[in-house]
């Protein structure tokens, strides 16, 4: 089971994991970060400007923590373009214009891109409170250091992450290695938003520490900006 002090940078992750994408232009990674995927749009029309709209937001490409977690390193010149494909919205290939599907510049940047950690963030594949928080939790409620309204509240938003899971599970395994990133839907975040500030809520009282109090406490707050409007879906 994780110590109360590990859950402060677990729920970090998923505060800058679960964040929307904010670029008017789509982009994203492969799984293993081999590639890297810029929407053909009006300012990335050709293959020199997509180019150059990737080398100047490269980071925005990859997964959000890895900005905080990773000092990003790119060779310009071994940045190679591969071609334009379609993928539609699901990480799947398309076979040409679809109302889910969009063209994506595919950047080869095995030799281009390096990712030298930093810091204390571990980058997470799962993008969600993870079930050791919750089992901690519950070792407090017993305890009588959480109250009941807050456990029930707690288990009736762990139900719903678990449900948003499966479906974020069920199309991310069924993607081809070499798709773009699969991300959360709209309602799957906010699914996983709601469990991660409710567990930063019933945690922030039962730190000793008053540093990870206040760290949580900046996490809570994004999270608060970011689902302002996520109750209305639960």
């Amino acid at each position: 089971m994780l110590r109360d002090g590990a859950l402060v940078p677990s729920v970090s992750a998923v505060v800058l994991r679960s964040q929307p994408p904010t670029s008017p232009v789509f982009c994203s990674s492969d799984k293993a970060a081999a590639s890297l995927f810029v929407e053909l749009t009006a300012a990335t029309a050709t293959r020199n400007a997509a180019r150059d709209w990737l080398i100047a937001n490269v980071a925005r490409c990859l997964p959000a923590d890895y900005d905080v977690a990773f000092d990003i390193g790119l060779d310009v010149a071994a940045v190679r373009c591969t071609g334009i494909e379609w993928w539609t919205t699901e990480s799947q290939p398309a076979n040409g214009p679809a109302p889910d599907a969009r063209q994506l510049w595919r950047f080869d940047v095995t030799e281009a891109l390096a990712l030298m950690p930093v810091g204390t963030l571990d980058v997470v594949d799962d993008p969600w409170v993870p079930r050791d928080a919750l089992d901690a939790l519950a070792v407090h409620w017993h305890a009588g250091r959480v109250s009941d309204g807050g456990y029930e509240r707690l288990l009736v938003l762990a139900e719903g992450q678990a449900a948003a899971l499966n479906r974020h599970a069920e199309r991310r395994g069924a993607a081809p290695a070499t798709a773009p990133r699969v991300e959360l839907k709209d309602d799957e975040r906010d699914a996983v938003m709601l469990l991660t500030a409710h567990v930063a809520r019933l945690l922030i009282p039962l730190l000793a520490d008053e540093d990870a109090r206040e760290q949580l406490r900046a996490g809570l707050r994004e999270l608060e900006r970011q689902s302002a409007g996520a109750a209305s879906h639960v």
